[in-house]
């Protein structure tokens, strides 16, 4: 019950986030806020693949994992909304926003 909750304070944090920095509505941020706290959940325990848009608007493939052998590097700063991934594919640390994750 502790980490539904947990999920859900995380999930109400970034949708207010989402609301107040990008165009979306309450319902469409939630919707995204819900997918990338379960993306984040997944690569937790395994190896997943999704898509997002780019800045550029071009789409991108990634495999992200948080894996024992994956250390965040933190010299880099964190922007904002920006999370953090390890992408499998390039053997390198990536980030994306959750309004661009792509919801099939």
């Amino acid at each position: 019950m502790k980490t539904q909750n947990s999920l859900r304070t995380q999930v109400l944090k970034l949708t207010a986030l989402l609301v107040k920095q990008t165009a979306l509505s309450f319902g469409a941020a939630q919707k995204q806020a819900w997918a990338s706290v379960k993306l984040c959940a997944q690569m937790q325990e395994r190896p997943v693949r999704f898509y997002y848009w780019k800045e550029d608007g071009s789409q991108r493939e990634a495999v992200g994992f948080y894996g024992a052998n994956t250390q965040i590097d933190t010299s880099i700063p964190r922007k904002g909304l920006a999370i953090r991934y390890y992408d499998t594919l390039v053997q390198n640390w990536r980030s994306f926003r959750p309004d661009r994750l792509i919801i099939a």
